[in-house]
């Protein structure tokens, strides 16, 4: 419930923000709420996404929690006491207990992992709210040239850059 409240805080922050930059700029409010429809919309498919890829996780981690009580069923199941072992004090009780605070600290764990997960991919990239990012219109993994965006004097390398050295020619040598 408050997960949905918050999602329909966001979007209305966002038609607000959008009318409120069409009246501004004087842009036609049509295309900048479609704008924002297509973004919201890219936002909700992005969410239902995450949700199936996490949903494998999670039944993984219901799973194996509980595979302990299987364990102790199907040994009394098969006439052992398990039961008993555990609760009869010494080394069964320890494993035991090992057992529980174990269980529950690998609960959490995998608990914080599916929310970290979920919420770093729920967070809002520049490419979502419409803002243009840095490198922009350029491949993954290419780098900007050291002068864009700066100004560099004639016969200066730029910077990060070494100077070429000038081709000096010896007098008697062929190809100089």
């Amino acid at each position: 419930m408050a997960r949905e409240r918050l999602r329909l805080v966001e979007r209305t922050a966002a038609v607000v923000a959008a009318a409120q930059t069409a009246h501004e700029l004087g842009a036609p409010l049509v295309g900048v709420l479609e704008r924002v429809t297509e973004s919201l919309a890219a936002d909700a498919a992005e969410r239902d996404d995450v949700e199936a890829a996490l949903a494998g996780p999670r039944a993984t981690a219901r799973v194996l929690g509980w595979l302990p009580l299987l364990g102790v069923a199907l040994g009394t199941v098969l006439g052992a006491d398990p039961v008993g072992v555990l609760l009869g004090g010494g080394l069964g009780t320890t494993a035991g207990v090992a057992g529980v605070l174990l269980l529950v600290a690998g609960r959490r764990w995998t608990a914080a992992l599916l929310t970290r997960a979920a919420r770093g991919a729920a967070a809002p990239t520049r490419a979502r709210t419409g803002v243009p990012r840095r490198g922009a219109g350029r491949r993954a993994g290419e780098r900007r040239p050291a002068t864009e965006g700066h100004p560099v004097p004639e016969g200066r390398p730029a910077p990060g850059r070494r100077p070429v050295p000038e081709r000096r020619t010896v007098p008697g040598r062929a190809g100089g």
